[in-house]
C-alpha cells in the first residue's frame, strides 16, 4: 500500500462517522416531519368532518322546522313558494328548496333566482 492510499483511508475513516451521523439525523428529521404531516392531515380531516356535520345538522333542523309549517304540509303554492324563495336567499348554502309529495299531490317548488 502506498502512503497516499493510507492517508486517504485514514481521512475517510475520520470523516465517515460524522457523515453517518448526519445521515442518521436527516433520516430521523424526515421521519418526524412525516409524522407531523400525518397529524396535520388528520386535524384537517377532523375539521372538515366537523364542518360537514354542522351542515347536516343545520339542514336537519331546517327540515324539521319546515315540516311544521302549515303552508308546506298543505302544499299551498301561494304561501309556500315565496317563503321558500326567501329562505333560499337568506341561507346561501342552499340553491333550491322545494316541497315534494306523492305523484298525485301538487308540489310547491319555488323558482330559483340565481
Amino acid at each position: 500500500m502506498s502512503l497516499l492510499f493510507r492517508l486517504l483511508l485514514l481521512a475517510m475513516f475520520g470523516v465517515l462517522p460524522s457523515s453517518l451521523l448526519a445521515v442518521w439525523h436527516a433520516a430521523g428529521a424526515r421521519q418526524d416531519e412525516l409524522s407531523d404531516t400525518g397529524s396535520q392531515v388528520q386535524r384537517e380531516a377532523q375539521l372538515a368532518a366537523a364542518g360537514q356535520k354542522r351542515m347536516v345538522d343545520g339542514a336537519r333542523q331546517l327540515l324539521l322546522a319546515l315540516s311544521a309549517v302549515p303552508a308546506i304540509r298543505d302544499h299551498d303554492e301561494v304561501r309556500c313558494g315565496p317563503m321558500l324563495r326567501q329562505l333560499v336567499d337568506e341561507f346561501g348554502i342552499y340553491t333550491v328548496l322545494g316541497v315534494a309529495g306523492p305523484p298525485t299531490q301538487r308540489r310547491a317548488v319555488p323558482r330559483t333566482s340565481r
